[in-house]
């Protein structure tokens, strides 16, 4: 993991554990930044690109955009908020489940 991506990862480990509401800013490949609001269920390193990753449930800003999975990639977060709001488990949440991780750092409970 590179050093900008374990102080992300430093930022998110504890809200993971105890499904802490976190908030960030994120840079899309186009170089697009915006806010995001999310539950954040793990990181870990992705299977093909070894990339620290972080897969978390989006939060819509309005009603134009869909609620659902997301990955973000660690080297894209800056200016992380947790927030005292918890949360619960998603219907049918199971570790990378879609098995886009090849090693978990962190998961919710753990």
């Amino acid at each position: 993991m590179k050093a900008g991506e374990q102080i992300i990862y430093n930022k998110l480990k504890t809200p993971v554990q105890e499904k802490r509401l976190v908030s960030f800013m994120y840079t899309d490949t186009s170089g697009k930044e915006d806010f995001k609001q999310v539950e954040p269920f793990q990181v870990g390193i992705h299977k093909t690109t070894g990339n620290a990753i972080l897969s978390a449930w989006y939060i819509p800003k309005n009603n134009k955009e869909k609620a659902g999975w997301r990955i973000y990639l660690l080297s894209a977060i800056t200016n992380v908020t947790a927030y005292m709001t918890t949360f619960g488990d998603r219907p049918g949440y199971e570790p990378d489940s879609n098995q886009t991780m090849k090693e978990i750092l962190v998961s919710t409970g753990s």
